[in-house]
Formats: structure tokens, sequence, C-alpha cells
């Protein structure tokens, strides 16, 4: 009898599978190789990193405090048990070291922009996040918090989240939206994996990250956000990160009592935000060093360590302690101040790292200490200081973070007790309405970068871009003594509508228009004696620093539909030209997100580099598109793509084995690899078909 051929490896899987209903085999062979599917296996990898990154954050942060200390569970323990001078300068020394990170390993000194900066990515520079900046400013966050600092562990988690998101959708040369979006995903995962909420997380990018409720967002942000979760739920929490009592609503009328609590965190934030534009003020003015400045900062913290170890590092544990009552009512009181002069002291001396969980310290605090007292006074219709104390953590971060939504959703995950919503959001809103004429902590550093965050996720946009992020730079600027005849040579064999005339500096001082011109051509005697300076009206121009908006508002009086763009400051140096075109382009590119008017052609002639928009026919599109895989290894004469795919092949790039960009002019005998990326021009559907090719 003839022994049966062994089976392979994934044979039972397979038949399995062709027993499968047809439609049903074949949709989910096209889940597998739809390019949706791929971005949410994408958006599970950044939660995957986010998890990561938050455990690594972590265990470093722990053997750091070990490590400086030499003993105690925890932080709070470590300073607790740790003798004067330890307590003293121990923070000192992590800011000390924490400065000298970031000034020398980083161009200027920057902290690489924190929340502020990941905002900015998402909504302004394309998903561009840097991960060596990430990575340099969270080893210093992580330092100057293990040291006790008073920074918050989520600002490092975050933004290395983040910038894994950028450096992911970059390596699989993702669009612009969707590099956005893998940004936006990283920083939802980072808030869910710090504080175990998967849920607030999403609704922090949606409120505060991006500022926007669109559905682009919401799908991969979910899926980073909850495996982010579940990696770090399996490591280390099984449940809420704060154990709790029950919370306890005694009668409908406390909620009069929480409505107060609202008022109170609201006017906390402004002292608390205050505060910290205080602290920038002062340290700024020092004239020393970023590292002898953050070192400064350290200093102070110990001072107050020295009375009040509560007030070093983000303040978990001590925070555990207010929600379980553990602290008395002078006390709490006395914390209030002191976290407040702490965190400013971190946090603007030039110790990068977040402020939300000493926010929620703060906030605590807050609550704990109207709770005590309304509870003091009536305590048969008032529950105990801890309710007040978890309600006051979310109102404190719905007021300086202006999301109520999230702030209400992060203390019931934070505590697993739904109970808690109905005064939560109350408190919430009420403290969020309080301050919403006052920058948030995120949108205050943005404002000092010059960025509009008001309005919607459109309008920042238009109010945020400036006239040089989209000028034109090749415009000649005419001598006042141009002969008439040139003039007349330049509008007859350029379709420009205007010509600018400057002074030998390159001042801007006049424009001639071509209806101008057009009126003088009939009378040959003015014709010989007129120079262009004789022709030259008031130019009507913008500064450099002038947003799209204003930019608008001055292309809608001047029929020419150009406008010019002159130096910020002192005299009015000739930069360029805004027009109307460009920003119908910017607009159908950044704001309809189609990209179809307009290409952009960054010039690299090793003498002069910068970027021309170049205006294609309508229906047709440039773009960079990976060589399909059943062209690698043909040269672009065989590949024959013009011949059969109706495109036009611009420039090849290729990326070698370090990762290095190099760009190639399309000849006929090169051969294509797979690393290998086209820029091709054509019509739109021809691009999509070409870039769908297997």
């Amino acid at each position: 009898m003839q022994a049966e051929p062994p089976r392979l490896p994934g044979a039972d899987m397979l038949a399995d599978m062709r027993r499968l209903p047809l439609g049903t085999a074949r949709g989910f062979l096209a889940f597998l190789r739809d390019e949706h599917s791929h971005f949410f296996l994408l958006s599970a990898v950044v939660g995957l990193c986010a998890g990561g990154v938050a455990l690594g954050v972590r265990w470093v942060s722990e053997s750091i405090t070990h490590l400086v200390y030499g003993s105690g569970n925890d932080l709070l323990d470590a300073v607790r048990t740790a003798s004067p001078w330890l307590r003293l300068f121990v923070p000192a020394a992590g800011g000390v070291i924490a400065g000298l990170i970031v000034q020398y390993t980083m161009r200027g000194g920057s902290g690489g922009g924190g929340m502020a900066g990941i905002m900015e990515a998402v909504t302004l520079r394309r998903g561009l996040v840097s991960v060596r900046r990430a990575l340099v400013t969270a080893f210093a966050s992580v330092i100057s918090m293990a040291t006790g600092g008073s920074v918050g562990r989520e600002g490092p988690i975050v933004q290395l989240s983040s910038a894994l998101g950028s450096r992911l959708g970059r390596f699989f040369e993702l669009t612009d939206q969707r590099l956005r979006v893998l940004v936006a995903a990283g920083a939802g995962a980072g808030i869910a994996a710090a504080y175990n909420t998967p849920i607030a997380g999403t609704l922090f990018v949606l409120e505060v990250v991006a500022g926007s409720f669109s559905t682009d967002l919401i799908g991969p942000t979910v899926v980073a956000a909850v495996v982010a979760t579940v990696l770090v739920r399996v490591v280390v929490w099984e449940g809420p990160i704060y154990d709790v009592p029950e919370f306890i609503l005694r009668t409908p009328q406390e909620l009069i009592a929480y409505a107060l609590l609202g008022l109170a965190t609201g006017l906390a934030s402004v002292i608390f935000i205050g505060a910290l534009r205080a602290g920038e003020r002062g340290f700024s003015q020092l004239d020393m060093p970023r590292w002898a400045r953050a070192g400064t900062g350290g200093l102070l913290v110990g001072v107050l360590a020295l009375w009040l170890p509560e007030v070093t590092g983000n303040g978990y544990e001590t925070l555990v302690d207010i929600l379980n009552e553990r602290i008395g009512l002078a006390t709490l009181v006395l914390l209030l101040g002191a976290k407040i002069l702490a965190t400013t002291f971190s946090v603007t001396s030039g110790s990068p790292g977040g402020v939300f969980t000493p926010t929620l310290f703060i906030g605590a605090a807050v609550g704990g200490s109207l709770g005590g007292a309304i509870h003091h006074f009536f305590p048969d219709t008032t529950a105990s200081v801890a309710s007040y104390a978890l309600v006051g953590m979310g109102a404190l971060i719905a007021a300086t973070t202006h999301a109520p939504m999230t702030a209400t959703v992060l203390v019931a995950e934070l505590t697993g007790d739904y109970v808690v919503v109905l005064p939560l959001l109350l408190a919430c809103g009420i403290a969020a309405t309080v301050t919403h004429r006052v920058d948030s902590v995120y949108t205050h550093e943005l404002r000092r970068r010059g960025i509009s965050w008001e309005g919607s996720l459109e309008q920042r946009i238009v109010h945020s871009t400036r006239a040089r992020d989209l000028m034109r730079t090749d415009v000649p600027l005419l001598k006042a003594t141009t002969p008439f005849e040139e003039v007349v040579r330049l509008f007859t064999t350029t379709r420009v509508p205007t010509l600018y005339v400057g002074d030998e500096q390159g001042n801007l001082t006049g424009a001639i228009e071509l209806h101008a011109v057009k009126n003088i051509l009939a009378v040959q005697e003015l014709s010989n004696l007129l120079i262009a300076e004789d022709l030259a009206e008031p130019a009507r121009s913008v500064p450099a620093d002038a947003s799209l908006a204003a930019v608008n508002e001055k292309l809608w009086f001047i029929d020419t539909g150009e406008v010019a763009v002159v130096e910020d400051g002192p005299g009015s140096r000739f930069l360029g030209v805004v027009t109307r075109r460009d920003l119908l382009g910017f607009l159908d590119r950044e704001i309809l997100r189609r990209n179809l008017l307009l290409g952009e052609v960054r010039w690299r002639d090793g003498v002069e580099s910068g970027t021309d928009p170049v205006e294609l026919p309508e229906g047709y599109r440039l773009q960079s598109v990976r060589v399909p895989p059943v062209l690698v290894g043909q040269s672009l004469a065989q590949a024959e793509i013009r011949s059969r795919h109706g495109l036009n092949v611009i420039v090849v790039e290729r990326i070698d084995t370090n990762g290095k960009k190099d760009y190639h002019a399309p000849q006929p005998d090169y051969i294509l690899s797979k690393s290998d990326s086209l820029l091709v021009v054509g019509a739109t559907d021809d691009v999509e078909t070409f870039a769908k090719l297997k």
C-alpha cells in the first residue's frame, strides 16, 4: 500500500480557505491588497511603537531614579529617604544634564517643539517630525523627571511616538495627508499608553492636536490607541492606573458645589498659565547658557523639596495619596502652591518635559482643598475630599488645554468610574469657558512662533501660512532709469501684468502696470523721453510675514492679480510677488487636499536651491510613484513608460542602504530597482493606474 505524501505546513489552513464561500475568500484577499488596509496596519504598528516607548520611558526613568538616589520603591519614596543634600542638588544636577543634552546635540539648543511642535506638524508641516530631535528631547526629559524635576512622563512618550509615526510614514512614502494622520495617531497612542486611556487618547488628538473631528483621523487613531493600550496593559496595568474610592454624588444639589469647583479650577488655570509665562520671561532674562538656567530651575525645585518632597517628579504617587485622602487639608493647600512653583521652575528654565501629569496633580489639590472646605461646613450633603479632587483633576486639564471632552473621558477612564461623568462634565465645561479667552498651555507656545490657532483647521492653515512661503522670487526689479523701450519689451515678451521698480539698495519704490504703458504707446514724442521712474505708481505690498488671509485681502483690491512682498521691519526691500493663482493653488492643495492644479519643483543645482510652483494642465498630476514590481530590473527604455502608460518620467529617486536619497536624470539605460521612485507627470487616471501596477 502506497504511503501518503507528507502534508505541507499550512496545508490544512489552505484547505479551510478553499472551503470558504467564494465571496468571503475574495473579500479577504481584497482586504489584504487594499491600500486602506495597509494604512490601518501601519496605524497598528504606530500603536505598538507607542506602547513600547511608554514601557521604555517608564523603565529608564525608574532605573535612573534608583541609580541617583540609591534607595526607595519610587521617586517620592527615594526623595523622602534621601539626605537633605541629595534632595537639594540631585534635581539641580538633573537640570544641568538635561540642559547640556539639548543645548549641545540640537541646533540652537531647541527643545524639539514638544506638544506644540506636534500640533504644528499635523496641521502645517506636512507631518514632518524628526526622530533624532525627539530622542534627544525625550532622553533629556526623562533625566529631568527621574532626578526630581516637576515634569510629566507623557511629554517624551507622545513626542517620540509621533516622531516614529512620521518616520514610518516617510519610509513607506505616504502622501502628506496620510503622514499627518500617522503623526496624530502616534500622539493619541502615546497619551493612551501613558495613562491607559484609549478613548481619551483619541479625543486628545481630535480636540487638541488637530482641533478637528475629521473622519480621516478617527479610525487610524483609534487603532493605534487600542494597540498601544493593550500592549501596556499586558505588561504593566490590568485596570485603571489610579485606585480610588467609589465616587458618590450624594444629592442633585451637590452639583452646585461642583459648578463652584469649575469656576475655581478656571481661576487656578489662569494663575498656573500666568506663572508659566512669568517663569519664561524671568529665565530668558538670565544671562547664562541653557544648561545653567535648567540647573537653576532644578536647584529651586530642590529647595522646595527640602520641606515638601511631594513636589518632585510628575507627582503620580502624591496624586494617589490625595485621591485616597491620606493628605491633610493644610498640607494640601501648601502643595497646591508649591507644585505650581516647582512645575514653573522645571518647565520654563530649560528642562524639556510634559505638564499634563503635573496639571492633574494641581487640579486634584484645587479640588481637594475646596472640597475639604465644603465638606467641613456641609458634611451630610456633600461627598468626601476624594470626589472633589477627582473632578478637580479633569477640570484643570479642561481649563489648561481647552479640551473639556478629553478631560471628562480621561478622568472617567483613569478611575474606571462612570458615575463621576455628570459632575465632571459640568465642572470641565465651566472651567474651559472661564479660560476660553486665555491661550492654552500649548497654543501659547504656537503663538510665540507666530502661528495662529483660532477657528477651524482650514482657518488655522490660512492664518499661519506666510507670504514668504508662497512668493515667487524670480521677479526682476527694474532700475529707476530703465528706458521706456525696455519696459515695453519686457511687457511684450513676457506674460507679467506688472513690473516693479526699485532703488540701488533693492527697496521697492513703485510698480508699472500694463494699462499705463498702453496709453503712452500712441504718443511717440513721450515714449522717447520717459523712464521707468516716470511710469511707476506707488506699489501695494505686503510684508513677508503677512498671513495668507492678509494677502488675500490685499489681492481683492488689485486687478492685476499679484501683490509685491517686501522685507519685514524698516525699509521695503523687494523679495518677490504672490499671485492669485499661487494662492488658489495652495488652497487647492492644503485645504481641498487635491494637489491637482500645482506641482512643486525643487531645484538642486549646487548653487542656489529653492522651490517654484509649476502650473499643470487641467486633469494632469505631478506625483512620485514607487517603481512597480513588474518593472524592477528593466531599463527605462525597456519599461516604455511613456508609450505604454502615457507618462513622462522627470526624475528617478533612489534610496541607498544608508537611507540617503540620490536623484538621477531619466537616462534610457538606467536600470530600475525596487528602492526607486519615479517622479512622473501625466493624466490623473494614468498616474493612478500606473501606481497600482503589481
